[in-house]
């Protein structure tokens, strides 16, 4: 097993996909570019990046996705990611809001 105190960072481009995955789940959340997040860490929560309440944040995701989001948002952002693309396979590049 190796040092716990060690860890590895993802190919550049795993990175930058996964940033825009978790832009896209930003602008469906919180629209205005003015409210949204400069800076965000690996474990921020939907929750921590807009003010819309917990209610109405669900009513945008089944807005967005058309149906029932039943996801846990107090997750990080990269884990709601995850869970979408388990919910609605292809999403974001392979899916869209149409079907």
């Amino acid at each position: 097993m190796g040092d716990p105190d060690q860890f590895s960072v993802a190919p550049q481009d795993r990175i930058n996909d996964r940033r825009r995955i978790v832009q896209l789940i930003i602008n469906i959340v919180e629209p205005d570019p003015d409210l949204q997040p400069l800076l965000l860490t690996d474990e921020a929560s939907l929750f921590e990046v807009s003010q819309v309440s917990p209610g109405r944040m669900q009513r945008l995701l089944e807005s967005y996705f058309g149906c029932a989001v039943p996801i846990d948002l107090r997750q990080p952002i990269w884990k709601v990611d995850d869970a979408l693309k388990e919910l609605f396979p292809g999403w974001p590049d392979g899916w869209s809001p149409q079907g």
